[in-house]
């Protein structure tokens, strides 16, 4: 008997894109799939569009909740989910028709716990960029979390829970961290690997990741962004626990993204509204300077003597670059 693909798909407010995702799932060369549409209180049609899907197609349940964000709706997802394997697609997104035939053969073959593939990534002006990898890439555990932290194309493809089939059973127990509005799935994808006896990869950009004007990654600065940080210590934290061979690695990371999100917070003229973060973090950043000072890049050490001396100065840095 063939096994069960649960493919799980948060909803809010993507009418305009709703139809093109679905349709990419329902169309899959592999059948046996069980399609989770979880509508988060969307304000939209999109509701409706799940409700009509679920009605054509028996593969297809549909859940409404109230608004709790993406990490609540997968929650609910996985709750839910009979699957064998699990998947995760953003409802704005879309995927090649082959592309969990190929996982699926992929974790088979390989006695894995994770198959992985290529994504195209879709700015708003059409442009993109296709994040893949070649067989030289070491997808052991161990490589996969030293690499974690830097830039490089593991770290591009392991970030999202898209882009991936995950056996049941390395998840069990796991869930999206409800308190943070980013950085949640980063979180998430960390504990997964520490969990991953074997990763499988495949070639291909066979996941088109949208990013759309509104998303959390393009739209203007917000509390979000503090999560992000949040999500991000609390990593560093696991690795100081466990891992002490990325200690450094994951500490110059977390830095680069405190003083990243410092100089967003200046640069939107927000540090009353974020006060005791923007106090605490510039005191971590200054406290911190000896160790991760000299990993910065140019601009980033530009930044950093900008964020301490002359806010007007990095606002123009900024509007200029």
């Amino acid at each position: 008997m063939q096994k069960l693909i649960s493919v799980i798909v948060p909803v809010y407010n993507v009418e305009p894109y709703l139809e093109r995702c679905v349709n990419s799932i329902i169309n899959q060369t592999y059948k046996n799939l069980e399609i989770l549409l979880i509508d988060d209180g969307s304000t939209d049609n999109s509701g409706t569009i799940c409700d009509e899907y679920a009605k054509k197609d028996s593969r297809i349940i549909c859940v409404h909740q109230q608004n709790g964000g993406v990490s609540k709706a997968r929650n609910e997802g996985l709750s839910l989910a009979t699957g064998d394997y699990i998947g995760f697609i953003d409802s704005d997104d879309y995927i090649e028709p082959n592309m969990y035939e190929l996982l699926l053969n992929s974790i088979e073959e390989n006695n894995a716990d994770l198959a992985i593939c290529g994504f195209k990534q879709v700015r708003v002006d059409a442009s993109f960029k296709i994040n893949d990898a070649d067989n030289t890439v070491d997808w052991s555990r161990e490589n996969v979390i030293n690499n974690f932290f830097t830039q490089g194309i593991i770290k591009e493809l392991v970030y999202a829970p898209v882009n991936k089939l995950y056996k049941k059973s390395l998840l069990e127990g796991l869930s999206f961290n409800c308190k943070y509005a980013m950085g949640e799935d980063i979180l998430f994808l960390f504990k997964c690997i520490e969990r991953v006896e074997k990763i499988t990869y495949i070639q291909g950009a066979y996941y088109h990741y949208i990013m759309r004007e509104g998303s959390a990654m393009t739209s203007s600065f917000s509390k979000k962004r503090l999560d992000y940080v949040y999500a991000i210590r609390e990593i560093e934290d696991i690795c100081k626990q466990k891992y002490p061979y990325v200690v450094d690695k994951v500490g110059a990371w977390a830095y680069k993204h405190t003083l990243n999100t410092l100089r967003q917070i200046i640069v939107s003229k927000k540090i009353a509204e974020f006060k005791e973060f923007y106090t605490q973090n510039k005191l971590y950043v200054k406290s911190n300077k000896k160790k991760y000072y000299k990993t910065l890049s140019t601009n980033q050490k530009i930044d950093y003597l900008l964020i301490n001396s002359c806010h007007f100065l990095l606002r123009v840095k900024v509007k200029l670059s």
